[in-house]
């Protein structure tokens, strides 16, 4: 399995240049994450062409673990959506978020599985756990992809 850059923040000394110089505080901006665990299989090789993203405020870094675990031991070891590509679980550095993010071959795929209701257990988890809380989430249709050389 292989994991995925996550690109951080500026660091502060490139805050106080874009506030044109001199000491300053770092600007507020999104929070750092990391990669915490992803689901994929090994040779998968398929394009997405759907991501979908759901965003979550949480009560410490336990909380971010626990639930990020419980989501991912609610997902069939074998056999899953035949249209699911992955899913990365990625953790704020401050402990108060978890940002989901899934790949799909397509909207269709994405939609099918939701009306199947290979979603309900996960999303039972998401409602019933507490010190989680949904903020937002998104689906997004994915028009272009870029490929490193030798990828």
């Amino acid at each position: 399995m292989k994991q995925l850059p996550v690109q951080a923040p500026a660091p502060a000394s490139s805050d106080a240049y874009v506030r044109g110089g001199g000491c300053a505080a770092p600007l507020a901006g999104p929070p750092r994450y990391r990669l915490y665990r992803s689901l994929a299989e090994q040779d998968e090789t398929r394009v997405p062409g759907c991501l979908i993203t759901a965003a979550f405020d949480v009560d410490g870094p336990e909380r971010q673990s626990s639930f990020t675990d419980a989501v991912i031991a609610a997902q069939p070891e074998e056999g899953g959506h035949p249209g699911a590509i992955s899913a990365h679980f990625l953790h704020s550095a401050d402990g108060s978020r978890v940002l989901l993010y899934t790949e799909w071959t397509s909207v269709e795929a994405h939609q099918e599985a939701a009306e199947a209701g290979d979603h309900d257990k996960g999303h039972e988890i998401f409602s019933g756990t507490p010190g989680v809380r949904l903020t937002h989430g998104g689906r997004w249709h994915l028009r272009h992809t870029l490929r490193l050389n030798g990828e």
